[in-house]
């Protein structure tokens, strides 16, 4: 009898382990894109959950920081828009598009000289796609 209970205690912690582990990465990938989608419908609190939900889920993805900050910054809620911006920045020092995002949401707080400094950090990154449009955007402060 107790050899019994032995082998069926044994059978159920092996029924535990060997479920599939959840890959984390992949499943904040899932709720950040499912924000896009609410994004570009224009839906922002639906997306804002689910950015937030990709990073709670996984916390070193930098998009849904950026996608944040885009968010804020559409909203007109600059400082957290900076918040986010920053965060996706302290991910990836290479992020253009978010030093671009930062320098946009300094621009629209007349922070000129910040401004600048974002846009010109955007155009360090040689792999950079778009350079054209910091340089725009600095144009903008400029003027």
């Amino acid at each position: 009898m107790r050899t019994l209970v032995i082998v069926l205690l044994m059978a159920l912690v092996g029924c535990v382990t060997t479920g599939k582990p959840v890959d984390e990465k992949k499943m904040a990938e899932g709720y950040f894109e499912k924000g896009v989608a609410h994004f570009q419908e224009k839906n922002y609190e639906l997306a804002s959950v689910e950015f937030h939900r990709s990073l709670q889920t996984d916390s070193s993805y930098k998009m849904p920081y950026y996608y944040l900050g885009v968010l804020n910054d559409t909203q007109g809620n600059l400082d957290e828009a900076i918040k986010y911006y920053k965060g996706a920045i302290s991910l990836d020092s290479q992020f253009s598009e978010a030093y671009n995002g930062l320098g946009v949401v300094y621009e629209k707080q007349e922070k000129w000289q910040e401004a600048l400094k974002s846009f010109n950090k955007a155009l360090e990154n040689k792999l950079y796609t778009t350079p054209h449009i910091p340089y725009v955007n600095m144009g903008d402060t400029y003027m």
